[in-house]
Formats: C-alpha cells, structure tokens, sequence
C-alpha cells in the first residue's frame, strides 16, 4: 500500500477521520485490514497504544466503523487510560547505542 496519510489532527479527530475516508474512496481502498492498518500507522504512538488496546476489548472481527469508535474515545478529554505504553527503547532511537 503506497498510500500516505496526513498527519493525525489532535485538534479535530473527527475531522481527520472523514478526510481519510474520503481519500480511501478516491483511491479505492475499499478492504478493511488496508484501511486499519493505514489509520494504525498513521496515529502518534501513545494513542495508537491505548487504540490497540481498546480495540483488542471489542472482538476479533474489527470493523473500520469499530477503529474510528476506538480512535474517537480514546481521544476524549474524560478517556482514563488503564494501561500502560511501554516502547523497547532500542525502537525510540535512530542508532541504538551500546549499555554503558
């Protein structure tokens, strides 16, 4: 999949979300794993986390309707996040470094 999407807008999720479908029915992107999985890589770390997360609760069978639910409550002011992050710290870096 070559598609890029823009970056997340924190201010207007909602907002993002609708222009990602738009550009999904320009480009004909009409199966539900490509659409999830481009939302996915597209969200910041931390919220991609806690949608992980949310949507792992929902079921195995996710719909793209159930990831715009997940993306939207997780970025609700009131949302409480019961789960910790956690990123291998060789992952955060450009050129992991030997332990001192």
């Amino acid at each position: 999949m070559t598609l890029q999407l823009p970056v997340f807008w924190e201010d207007d999720v909602k907002l993002w979300l609708r222009f990602v479908g738009n550009l999904f029915e320009m480009m004909n992107i009409t199966v539900n794993e490509d659409k999830i999985s481009l939302i996915l890589n597209s969200l910041p770390p931390n919220l991609r986390c806690m949608v992980l997360h949310r949507i792992s609760i929902i079921s195995p069978d996710l719909t793209y309707e159930d990831l715009q639910n997940a993306v939207i409550s997780c970025t609700k002011a009131d949302f409480v996040l019961d789960i910790e992050c956690q990123v291998p710290i060789e992952l955060l870096e450009d050129d992991p470094k030997e332990p001192l």
